[in-house]
C-alpha cells in the first residue's frame, strides 16, 4: 500500500502493461455478459473486418516506414530486430553474402522492400553497393549470378525503376504474396520461394537457430511444415517474435498510480496496476485478432505495429 518510484525510461512498459490488464479484463467479462450476443450482428462483424483491413494494410504504415527505413537499417531489421519473415531475411543474407541474386528473387526481394516503404533510389543504392563488391565463388558457378553494377548499371537502374512504377507502362507492381512464394521452386538452402517449402529439415532448423529461435519452437515449426501447413509455420514464427518484441518486467508486482512527478527524471505512480507478462497464448496475441501472414508484408507491418509499441527503445 505503498509507493514505488518507476524510472522515466519504463514508463511506457508500465502504462503498457495497464493498457493490458484493462483489456485483458474488460475481454473477459464481455465473453460472460449478453454483449456476445451483439457481436453477432454483421453490422459489428463488418466493422471488425473494416479494422483488420486497416491493420494489415501496409499504405497505412507506409508514411512511418518511409522516414525510418533506410538501406543502413535493414540488415538490423533483418537479422537483429528479425522483423522480416524467414523468406526475406533469407534473401537479405543471401544478398550481402554472396553480392548477388538470381534475377527472380532479386525481384521479389525489391518489391518487398518497395512494399514496406524503402523508397526507388534508396533500393537503387542498396544493390549498387553490393552489386559493386565482387560476387565469391559459389556465386560465380551461376551464370545469372556473374554480372556486375559497373557493366549492368543501366539494366539494374531500369529494372527496379520498372519495378517502382517509374519506367515502363507506370505499372505499380505489388510484392509476391505467400501463396505464389510457395509455388516457386528453390535449391534446399538457397535463395528465392517460400523457405519452409524449399529448406530440407537440417536447413530449416539451422536458419531458424541463426535467428535465434529456440529449439521448443523450431520443433513446432518443422512439424508444422512436415504436415505442408506452411502459412501455420511462418504464422509461429510470428506469435514467437511477437512475444519477443513484449517482455515487461515480471517483478513489477502491483504498483501505485497516481500524480506525475518528474523531479529526478522519476515518476512516482498510484494505483494498483497487476504487470503480467505477455506469451504467446496471451489473448493479446489471440488467433481470434492476429492473422497468419498472406504476403511477406503481413508480416514485417504486424511486427512493427505491435513490436514498435511494445518494446521500450
Amino acid at each position: 500500500m505503498g509507493y514505488v518510484r518507476i524510472p522515466l525510461e519504463k514508463i511506457r512498459i508500465l502504462l503498457s502493461s495497464n493498457f493490458q490488464e484493462i483489456l485483458t479484463q474488460g475481454l473477459t467479462q464481455m465473453q460472460s455478459s449478453v454483449c456476445m450476443q451483439e457481436l453477432e450482428d454483421p453490422r459489428i462483424k463488418s466493422m471488425r473486418q473494416d479494422v483488420l483491413r486497416w491493420f494489415y494494410q501496409p499504405m497505412n504504415s507506409s508514411s512511418i516506414s518511409q522516414s525510418k527505413l533506410r538501406p543502413i537499417n535493414i540488415t538490423n531489421l533483418s537479422c537483429e530486430s528479425m522483423k522480416f519473415p524467414l523468406c526475406m531475411a533469407n534473401l537479405h543474407e543471401q544478398l550481402v553474402k554472396h553480392h548477388r541474386l538470381r534475377h527472380f528473387s532479386r525481384i521479389q526481394y525489391t518489391l518487398f522492400l518497395k512494399e514496406i516503404g524503402l523508397s526507388c533510389q534508396d533500393a537503387i543504392s542498396l544493390f549498387m553497393k553490393e552489386y559493386s563488391l565482387p560476387s565469391d565463388k559459389k556465386c560465380r558457378t551461376n551464370s545469372s549470378c556473374s554480372h556486375s553494377w559497373s557493366e549492368n548499371r543501366n539494366r539494374y537502374i531500369y529494372s527496379i525503376e520498372h519495378l517502382y512504377g517509374k519506367k515502363g507502362a507506370g505499372k505499380d507492381y505489388k510484392g509476391h504474396s505467400c501463396h505464389s512464394l510457395q509455388r516457386q521452386h528453390s535449391n534446399s538452402f538457397g535463395d528465392g520461394g517460400c523457405p519452409f517449402v524449399s529448406f530440407d529439415a537440417d536447413n530449416l532448423e539451422k536458419s531458424l537457430k541463426s535467428y535465434k529461435f529456440e529449439m521448443p519452437d523450431i520443433e513446432d515449426i518443422k512439424s508444422l511444415v512436415s504436415e505442408q501447413k506452411y502459412n501455420e509455420a511462418c504464422f509461429r514464427c510470428l506469435k514467437t517474435n511477437l512475444s519477443r518484441h513484449y517482455q515487461p518486467n515480471t517483478t513489477m508486482g502491483k504498483t501505485k498510480i497516481s500524480s506525475c512527478n518528474f523531479s529526478s527524471n522519476h515518476m512516482i505512480i498510484n494505483n494498483y496496476i497487476p504487470a503480467k507478462k505477455c506469451s504467446v497464448n496471451n489473448s493479446i496475441w489471440d488467433d481470434s485478432f492476429l492473422q497468419a501472414p498472406t504476403r511477406p508484408s503481413n508480416y514485417y507491418f504486424t511486427l512493427s505495429n505491435f513490436g514498435d509499441f511494445f518494446s521500450n527503445k
